[in-house]
């Protein structure tokens, strides 16, 4: 139990923009933000679309 609990509080501590921009980077409809092929980065193709359609979903700024 006490493993589950420790895993809780670090989930917790996430902060909010990581939190939100996981959740967009898994979104399927969104195709302005993407992981790579591996799976270990990701990918903004088009940096307009993604500020202009997606920044204001993970951060409060609309700068790159």
């Amino acid at each position: 139990m006490k493993k589950s609990f420790d895993l809780n509080l670090k989930i917790n501590k996430i902060p909010k923009f990581i939190k939100r921009l996981y959740k967009v980077v898994n979104e399927p409809t969104i195709k302005e933000i993407y992981w790579n092929d591996n799976g270990n980065s990701i990918i903004i193709p088009k940096k307009e679309e993604f500020i202009k359609n997606v920044l204001c979903l993970v951060s409060k700024t609309r700068e790159y």
